[in-house]
């Protein structure tokens, strides 16, 4: 209680100075398969919660990895929910890198597509940005709200794993 309101308070005259710095946005993603820790894996309901948290604060590809590994370890060869979900996560610091509030992914019959919302303050350079859609419109596009589309060739057998794994090379081909 004390502490939160403490941390508000300091963000708001941070705020009033001009001095803040930028909040971070937890990314919204929305993936067209579950991804999650199911109870039937991980039967405590505490230690899947200490594993989402643990994922949550990773702050590189390498922590995200190192938490599967051991869970892998743990508990065996991962249903695959499990495999969606560290996809999930390696795209969410790829997100939030670019500064995005949202994400969305669809699988088609040989393509994944994304829609990605990027915040105002987004580090994604625009002009670069520019470039890309008016290099490559068939990959790469943005919608009249402008909200950016991307489009990315996959094979038509493929699992939803590998969909997703696409779907993150995808988003690495943001401009920085």
């Amino acid at each position: 209680g004390f502490d939160l309101y403490t941390q508000l308070l300091s963000e708001a005259v941070e705020a009033v100075k001009g001095s803040g710095k930028t909040q971070e946005v937890e990314p919204e993603i929305k993936v067209p398969v579950p991804a999650v820790f199911p109870e039937n894996y991980i039967e405590q309901p505490m230690h899947r919660l200490d594993l989402y948290q643990r994922l949550s604060a990773a702050e590189t590809d390498d922590a995200i990895l190192q938490v599967f590994s051991e869970i892998h370890g743990l508990y065996g060869h991962p249903p695959d929910e499990v495999g969606h979900l560290s996809e999930v996560m390696l795209m969410r610091l790829r997100l939030k890198r670019a500064g995005a509030s949202a994400l969305s992914v669809a699988f088609g019959e040989e393509e994944v597509r994304l829609g990605v919302t990027l915040l105002p303050e987004s580090p994604v350079d625009r002009a670069a940005l520019v470039q890309l859609v008016q290099r490559d419109p068939r990959h790469f596009g943005v919608t009249a709200s402008g909200r950016l589309t991307l489009r990315a060739p996959a094979p038509r057998s493929a699992a939803p794993r590998e969909l997703l794994r696409i779907a993150r090379q995808t988003l690495a081909k943001l401009p920085a």
